[in-house]
């Protein structure tokens, strides 16, 4: 709805826009006054009938005034005319110079499109100069490395020909790192050749020093063969892991042999009496492997441990084999005779050498029978790290008594019966104790320290073996046992109190 106004009336209409005037242009002279009263005006001039003589000058002064103020409007309106022509030209300029800087902009604007185009575009050139640079910089690293290879590849070609194998063994790393730089191009022919060349030349440097060491390994072996399986040495720790695997299992093998003859029991009748013998031929090899072996083969390779750890696997096999035919006529104390030998052998191991933290007692299931991987137990034994060490001689061949340990369980039984007789009719009872000092503390009994000491051997030597339903009866056992000492003790006391 349009918005409706009060109608004006004339009168009122024209004081509102005098008023508004003379808000805008206040002035002083009462003509422009808006309650201009001209009789007031005329009392003004003429107050008195007197004041009428002098009319005439008046009306001459106010016609002055009258051409005073038409020559000033008429000079206001030229003056208002001219500056009006003058504004118009002033606008007309100034539009002049809004267009030309509207023109000047778009210019700006347009250079400075074409200039980012063309940054652009140099920038797009840079980097196709930076890309061909890194490819010809690439480029020229892998002819290099490639020619590198090829050099490697004759001379490494030389010197294993030459059986050169200290030189060997720099070239063949060096080599192997060449190589190592070309599998992503696999595809082109000269590397494809040149790779090939690589595998060829290991496995001819693998299996030539495998022949090296099972010609020439031997403990009169001359200085100058000496030297050269040292350094052939090198070569197979190049060669990597696998190699050093395989050749340690045969080097245990062949060393082991001498014991397998001198004490295989399909092979000499010989019992579980000799079972010190056994011990003893290996701390004569560990003696005599620094002397005759240990310039030869690196101590990263571990040959003592891993021959004595295969020596313990096979001596086990050897003696469950002996058990099991003596079974039926087992010499319980040649047998606790040759359990503490066994556990006393595996604790000298086990001060001496050490293996990665992988559970002895499962290691040991997995190689129990006959069927156990020989080549599994030496890479187990090469490949130990330095974290979480442990023993991996504990019970390593003392398990094999686990099934026979009821026999111990019975003559502990029987030992610690007669050792309680025997030191109840031993007893002293303070007999060298004055009267003033057994009343002021009792004698310290020396049976009772005899019989825990006995108690804690016994403890040690079945724990060695066997902490499971063994160790439980023998808990047993140590119970009747001291249950048998208390009863001596308090019949001593009741005899002595009589």
């Amino acid at each position: 709805m349009s918005k409706e106004f009060p109608e004006l009336r004339r009168g009122e209409s024209e004081q509102l826009i005098d008023q508004a005037i003379a808000d805008v242009l206040p002035s002083e002279d009462p003509f422009e006054s808006p309650n201009f009263d001209v009789i007031a005006m005329l009392n003004k001039h003429f107050p008195n009938e007197l004041s009428l003589t002098s009319i005439e000058t008046t009306c001459d002064r106010l016609a002055v005034k009258m051409n005073e103020l038409d020559i000033s409007i008429l000079h206001a309106v030229e003056l208002q005319s001219s500056e009006g022509e003058a504004a118009k030209q002033d606008l007309e300029r100034a539009n002049r110079s809004v267009s030309e800087l509207m023109a000047n902009l778009k210019s700006i604007k347009e250079r400075g499109e074409a200039t980012k185009s063309m940054v652009h575009e140099i920038c797009r050139d840079i980097q196709t100069l930076d890309f061909a640079k890194q490819n010809l910089t690439t480029t020229i690293i892998a002819l290099r490395r490639l020619n590198m290879l090829e050099n490697a590849i004759e001379q490494l070609s030389e010197m294993t020909a030459a059986r050169a194998y200290k030189e060997a063994a720099n070239l063949l790393e060096a080599m192997t790192q060449l190589a190592a730089n070309f599998d992503a191009f696999k595809n082109v022919p000269k590397v494809c050749e040149l790779l090939a060349s690589v595998r060829a030349l290991r496995s001819q440097l693998q299996a030539q020093v495998l022949e090296e060491f099972k010609l020439h390994i031997n403990v009169t072996m001359p200085e100058d063969v000496s030297c050269m399986l040292k350094d052939a040495a090198q070569v197979v720790c190049v060669l990597g892991q696998g190699l050093i695997l395989k050749l340690v299992k045969w080097f245990s093998d062949k060393e082991l042999g001498e014991y397998e003859n001198l004490f295989d029991p399909s092979k000499h009748p010989a019992g579980l009496e000799s079972v010190e013998k056994r011990f003893a031929w290996l701390r004569r090899w560990l003696r005599s492997f620094s002397f005759s072996y240990g310039e030869v083969m690196p101590s990263s390779w571990e040959v003592p441990r891993v021959v004595s750890e295969e020596f313990c696997h096979r001596t086990r096999n050897h003696l469950a084999q002996l058990l099991q035919k003596k079974s039926k006529e087992m010499d319980v104390r040649l047998l606790m005779h040759v359990i503490q030998k066994t556990i006393e052998f595996e604790q000298e191991l086990s001060g001496r050498f050490f293996v990665a933290g992988v559970e002895a007692e499962a290691e040991g299931k997995a190689g129990e029978g006959e069927g156990a991987s020989n080549e599994g137990r030496m890479k187990f034994a090469v490949n130990c790290g330095s974290e979480n060490r442990r023993s991996a001689f504990d019970r390593i061949i003392s398990r094999v008594f686990k099934p026979y340990m009821s026999l111990f369980l019975k003559l502990e039984r029987a030992h610690m019966a007669d050792l309680v007789k025997s030191l109840l009719s031993k007893e002293d009872w303070g007999a060298g104790l004055d009267n003033e000092t057994e009343e002021e503390e009792a004698p310290v009994l020396s049976s009772t320290g005899e019989l825990f000491l006995y108690i804690k051997r016994s403890l040690n030597q079945c724990s060695a073996v066997d902490t499971g339903e063994t160790l439980l009866h023998l808990s047993r056992a140590f119970e009747e046992t001291l249950i048998q000492y208390a009863q001596g003790l308090h019949k001593h006391i009741a005899e002595k109190a009589r």
